[in-house]
């Protein structure tokens, strides 16, 4: 395992970054990721970090949208819960739903950093969904063809190392 300019292996820098994304410690995270792209300068490990991120922006991108569409339904339902007790029991109901997908997304979340924990103590990516492909565009990897007599990644029609010209 290699390990980093201060003697903790990028493994576990890694394995702390998909725990602080499971207990929701944002500001821990930006941090840890911030350091490991500005200190340790470890491709590997930097992207688990934006890996962790990433997944802690989308569960919050979801949670706020369920928001966001719960919300007219809440006001709706103030006004109109001492008139007619239909809408409201309709209220209710809604805000469970709500409540159900928000659970859903946060036992999804729970499940993606345990099958990342467990890629990342393999030393292999984490390969969380879109978001690995959201990594490797920061990072500028992938995107391109290999080339067939280089084996180096082309982006165009025109390998830049051996000269070979792509169809």
């Amino acid at each position: 395992m290699r390990k980093g300019q201060f003697g903790i292996t990028y493994v576990c820098y890694a394995v702390i970054a998909m725990i602080l994304a499971w207990f929701g410690q944002t500001l821990a995270l930006v941090l840890l990721t911030a350091f490991m792209i500005a200190v340790e300068k470890d491709e590997w490990a930097s992207k688990q970090c934006l890996q962790a991120c990433g997944l802690v922006g989308a569960q919050w991108l979801i949670s706020e949208c369920i928001s966001i569409l719960n919300k007219p339904v809440s006001w709706i339902g103030r006004f109109i819960k001492d008139y007619e007790s239909s809408f409201y029991s309709f209220q209710k109901a809604y805000d469970h739903i709500f409540y159900f997908v928000r659970e859903v997304v946060d036992i999804a979340v729970i499940v993606l950093v345990i099958m990342a924990i467990l890629n990342i103590l393999k030393e292999k990516d984490a390969n969380i969904p879109v978001i690995s492909k959201f990594a490797d565009w920061a990072y500028g990897i992938g995107g391109g063809k290999k080339c067939p007599k280089c084996g180096s990644v082309v982006k165009g029609n025109f390998c830049d190392k051996c000269g070979t010209k792509l169809d």
